[in-house]
């Protein structure tokens, strides 16, 4: 039971990998590859009990939990410039997140939850619109995830944690610790 629930990728996280596009682990090497200003995620070098288990597929990078059966996915899309232009907000890349999650699996129970700040550099920090929402998994498996976004120039930042819902108490310690030790950078060559 167990391994076949490791196996089973919450629906929430998988359509993080599927709207997720570009999201970079940051390295040296990995900026210089990224001419222009980007806003990108920068991973600890030490996964301390994580692992990585999705590394760009489809622009997505996810991070199970070594001990249990909570992830972690990181993901950033183009276009916040176009959404602000229509007079869209993060909030709004939130709720229809969550609504496609809904479509998929019938009711969904969500609440507005604090900020996520992922620091940026110095005592800077980038705020996060967070949510988070319950569902049943077509698995029969009972889900709880939070979503945070937010939006720096153009890029649309997503973190998506997810945890079957009889772990996400004892597990959200640990993933707000291994967020605590990502960051986001700025870079720009010009």
């Amino acid at each position: 039971m167990l391994n076949g629930l490791k196996a089973r990728l919450p629906l929430a996280a998988s359509l993080a990998a599927s709207l997720s596009i570009g999201v970079v682990v940051t390295t040296p090497d990995a900026m210089a590859r990224n001419p222009g200003k980007e806003a990108l995620f920068a991973m600890p070098a030490d996964f301390d009990q994580w692992r990585p288990d999705v590394f760009g597929q489809n622009g997505a990078y996810r991070f199970r939990q070594v001990d249990g059966n909570c992830q972690v996915t990181f993901g950033q899309n183009r276009g916040a410039d176009a959404a602000r232009a229509a007079g869209k907000t993060p909030q709004h890349g939130l709720d229809a997140y969550i609504d496609r999650v809904a479509a998929e699996v019938g009711r969904v129970e969500r609440v507005g939850v604090d900020p996520l700040r992922i620091r940026s550099g110095g005592d800077e920090s980038v705020p996060f619109v967070s949510s988070e929402f319950a569902y049943l998994g077509k698995d029969g498996v009972e889900y709880h995830n939070r979503i945070s976004m937010a939006w720096v120039g153009d890029i649309e930042l997503l973190v998506v944690a997810a945890c079957p819902a009889s772990e996400w108490l004892a597990g959200r310690p640990r993933i707000d610790a291994f967020i605590d030790k990502v960051s986001i950078q700025n870079v720009s060559n010009n």
